[in-house]
């Protein structure tokens, strides 16, 4: 609870960021933080997934943090609190180049399927994101 005069001392962009969280997305943070099963960081379907991530418009990249953690916002301390679930990238071992992207958005799990180019990445990643799929997979 903040008292009423405290208030009248924020502006309406202060009492945003306060209510709403940041409004862009520190992709640097959130690719450093990220954890991998079945990948490594250098693993050429993460390579590949990071570098579209960095040319996402800002609309796309709020679909990515839906589609991938359940909220189109990013984490308002940061990527990198402690204290916060991990942000992970899967191998989806199952049916890899016909397979979409899944998440399981309670535990900030992407399953990215190892696909064989970097324009077949592309093109899976954003028809699941702009398809507005949302959800959990249970595996």
């Amino acid at each position: 609870m903040v008292p009423l005069p405290y208030l009248s001392l924020l502006t309406a962009a202060d009492l945003d960021a306060l209510l709403m969280g940041p409004t862009t997305v520190d992709v640097g943070s959130w690719q450093k933080v990220t954890q991998f099963q079945g990948y490594s960081a250098h693993s050429m379907p993460v390579q590949w997934f990071w570098n579209l991530v960095k040319e996402l418009n800002t609309e796309d990249l709020k679909l990515l943090l839906l589609f991938w953690s359940g909220s189109s916002q990013p984490p308002l301390f940061g990527f990198d609190r402690p204290e916060s679930e991990p942000w992970t990238i899967e191998r989806l071992n199952y049916n890899e180049e016909q397979s979409l992207p899944q998440s399981s958005t309670c535990s900030f799990h992407l399953r990215l399927p190892a696909y064989s180019t970097e324009e077949e990445l592309r093109k899976k990643v954003l028809m699941a994101i702009r398809m507005g799929a949302v959800g959990y997979v249970n595996t």
